[in-house]
Formats: structure tokens, C-alpha cells, sequence
């Protein structure tokens, strides 16, 4: 059986309980607590093996180094960026910047490959179990909460890092039904949406309102407690059901998504279904099967709709073309929306040139952004005569009006983002 995740929206039922916030924060700060031990424990693993192999120490050092020439290179190509006001590296003084970058990881890599035989040869020489079995009696308890991500750092020689808590975390819930004395994982799509609550459920359906455009079904949830119903905390959702799941696919277990958007949190319910395996059709079944390829693309003078291929090797691809009116009519649409624009076309090396070239190849059905408002009205505070006066004119226009407006808003987030 194939594999297969589904997300849908949620919507919470009053605020959550303050015992769900305070789970989530346990949470985090277990995982917080078990990176300072990996970290810990990783300096451990570097100490003893420097303390084994002098050429590993050694090298090691060149590699820290070379990291911070690394570090510093980026650092100059950034500043370079500001100073030219561009990103496009033909600039001269860019383009040396990444050259002086390319040869610094060349380097790198050569220390790389230098030091992988040193690493094995003093992996060799330590005590690799005392390690191991220091790291597991400071988090014996815990450890296999974060045993995936800790064995994936030290494979990809990724560094794990602190999560700051801002509210956010996922409850997690597995489908399950008694047979008997036992529990058994997976439950069917009809069990999961039959609107009976158990209380041995984490997550159950209790009612579905059809009369929504979106059928909207009442979910409660275990999000926090231990075995007794008394210790359980319960909350109630309105699950967005948009996309029905496969009538024959077997729930698995899920989680509830609480994730920031702003100064706001939203909840998304993410099921794991299985699916059975989909049959497969021999090709020599396939007996006059076409294949449609849609899609708009240009092909020399005119624009594709579609090619159609059939099962006939001998036959040749037929191509579908727009009519060249259609063809035609478009072009000449996206020439008068960006007429007023071209008609003063800015040179590439200009600092504002894809600030100008965002703006030419703008829909006119498409606003702007206060932000590129805003910038545009700068830029024409300075060079007035940069663009054709009618729209100078409207730029001032909307200066005069939501400048301030847009520096409030700016400023407010600016607070918001320091407060949080």
C-alpha cells in the first residue's frame, strides 16, 4: 500500500485551552534541552578525537580558518551588492567577489578530503561507547524523541538547532480501534467520520454541517493529558473537509498544526493515510490511448495550446496552435499595458533597473504593493524626470496620500517584530 498525506484547514472553537499552550511549550523546551545535550555531546566526539590524532587537530584548525575566510568572502560580496546596487554578478568588482569565493571552497574541499582519513583513523582510537553511553545516561529518558534528527546531524554533519518558542508546535494523534483487548493502528475513512467519540480516542469526528458551500465537520481532539479522561483536555475544531479522502484508504494517525501567520495563529489537521496500490495497465493493452499535452508555450511565431501523441510509434506528434489573431491581439494587450514604461527604457547597469523592469512587465490588472509604491515615490523624489510626467503625477499622487500610512505600517511591524 502507497503512502499518501492529506492537509486540510482548521478552524478552533473559542480560544485553546492554557493547558494545550503549556504542552506545547514542554515541548519545546524538551527539544531545547536535548540539542544542548547533542551539542554537548558532539564537542565531546571532537575533543577526544583531537586529543587522539595531532594531524586531525591540525587540520581541523585549517578548516575553522578557512570557514571564517569563507564567512568573510560572503561578507564582501554582500557589501558589493549594496555599494553597485545590483545582484547581477557580470558586474566586474561581483563577479572577482565570487571568483575570490569559488577558490576559497575549492580549498575547503581539499580539507575535506584531507580530513575524512584522519577522522577515521582517530575514530579508531577513541572510546567510541563511552561516548555514547555518557550522551544516553544524560537523556535516557528522552532520547527517543529526537533519535531521527540526532542520527541525520551526525550523518550530514548538520548542526541542530535551538527552537525559540513562539507559540507554535503540532499535537499528534494515531487512529486506532479495539478488537477485543488489543488496539489496532489504522482505521477506514467511514470508522473516522462516523461521529462517534470514544474515550480512547485522540481524535474524533461528532457532527458534519453539509449546508456549507465546504462541507464543515465538528472535530474534538485530545490535546493534552494522560490516561484517565480526567487529565484529558479537550478542544473542539470545525475541519475544512474541501477534499474528500479515498473511500478505501486506512488512516493511520495525524496531526493539528498551530503555526504563526503574523500576530495570528492558524490550525491545519494533516492526516497519513494509506492507499492500495493503484493496478497497472500493460502497454499492450493500451490500445488506441492518446497522450494531451496541455500547456501555452511560444514555438517560433506562434504559441502551442497542446501536442497530441498516440500509442503509434509511426505517428507523428500533432501540434495544436492558437490562431495567429489571438496571437496577435495578446501581444499588442501587453505592449499598451507597459507603453508609458517603454517608451523610456532604463540602460541594464542603471541601479534601478529591475525595479523598472518589474514595473514594465506589470499586468494592468495587477496592483502594486505598498512597498513598491512606496519605493517607486522615493525613487521619483530624487529623479522626476526618470518617467513620463502622467506618471509622475500619479506617483505624487499617491505619495502626498499614503506615505505616512505606509511608514505607520512599517514602523508597527517594526515593534511588533521586537516585542515577539
Amino acid at each position: 500500500m502507497a503512502t499518501r498525506v492529506y492537509k486540510y484547514g482548521l478552524v478552533p472553537i473559542g480560544y485553546p485551552p492554557r493547558a494545550a499552550i503549556d504542552e506545547l511549550w514542554r515541548a519545546n523546551n524538551l527539544w531545547n534541552t536535548l540539542v544542548a545535550l547533542h551539542r554537548e555531546s558532539r564537542e565531546n566526539w571532537e575533543d577526544a578525537r583531537r586529543t587522539a590524532s595531532i594531524l586531525y587537530s591540525e587540520r581541523m584548525d585549517d578548516l575553522e580558518k578557512k570557514n571564517d575566510e569563507i564567512s568573510e568572502a560572503f561578507d564582501g560580496l554582500r557589501q558589493a551588492r549594496m555599494d553597485e546596487g545590483t545582484k547581477d554578478e557580470s558586474n566586474p568588482r561581483l563577479k572577482s567577489e565570487r571568483a575570490s569565493i569559488n577558490r576559497l571552497k575549492e580549498e575547503q574541499s581539499t580539507i575535506y578530503a584531507d580530513l575524512k582519513p584522519l577522522r577515521k583513523d582517530a575514530d579508531d582510537k577513541i572510546d567510541k561507547k563511552a561516548l555514547d553511553d555518557d550522551y544516553r545516561n544524560k537523556c535516557k529518558a528522552a532520547v527517543s524523541v529526537k533519535r531521527t534528527a540526532r542520527d541525520k546531524a551526525f550523518k550530514e554533519n548538520a548542526t541542530m538547532r535551538f527552537h525559540p518558542f513562539d507559540g507554535t508546535g503540532y499535537f499528534q494523534f494515531r487512529c486506532r480501534k479495539k478488537d477485543t483487548s488489543i488496539m489496532v493502528d489504522g482505521i477506514s475513512v467511514d470508522e473516522f467520520l462516523s461521529a462517534n467519540f470514544q474515550e480512547y480516542m485522540r481524535c474524533a469526528v461528532q457532527g458534519i454541517d453539509e449546508e456549507k458551500k465546504k462541507p464543515r465537520i465538528r472535530l474534538k481532539a485530545v490535546l493534552t493529558g494522560g490516561r484517565t479522561k480526567a487529565s484529558k483536555v479537550f478542544h473542539d475544531f470545525d475541519w475544512i473537509y474541501h477534499r474528500p479522502l479515498p473511500p478505501d484508504c486506512q488512516i493511520q494517525n495525524g496531526k493539528i498544526l498551530r503555526t504563526r501567520t503574523g500576530d495570528k495563529f492558524k490550525y491545519d489537521l494533516v492526516l497519513t493515510v494509506k492507499v492500495p496500490d493503484a493496478s497497472v495497465i500493460q502497454p499492450d493493452k493500451l490500445n488506441g490511448t492518446i497522450g494531451i499535452d496541455i500547456g501555452f508555450r511560444r514555438s517560433g511565431d506562434t504559441v502551442l495550446v497542446a501536442t497530441i501523441m498516440s500509442d503509434d510509434a509511426s505517428a507523428k506528434p500533432l501540434e495544436v496552435t492558437a490562431p495567429s489573431q489571438m496571437v496577435s491581439a495578446l501581444e499588442h494587450v501587453i505592449e499598451l499595458q507597459s507603453e508609458p514604461l517603454l517608451a523610456n527604457p532604463l540602460p541594464d547597469e542603471h541601479p534601478k533597473f529591475r525595479l523598472w523592469q518589474s514595473l514594465a512587465k506589470r499586468p494592468a490588472n495587477v496592483t502594486l504593493s505598498y512597498e513598491k509604491a512606496y519605493k517607486v515615490a522615493v525613487w521619483l523624489n530624487h529623479e522626476p524626470d526618470a518617467f513620463p510626467d502622467e506618471i509622475t503625477d500619479k506617483v505624487f499622487t499617491w505619495w502626498r496620500s499614503y506615505s505616512r500610512k505606509y511608514r505607520e505600517i512599517h514602523n508597527r511591524r517594526r515593534k511588533q517584530l521586537v516585542h515577539r
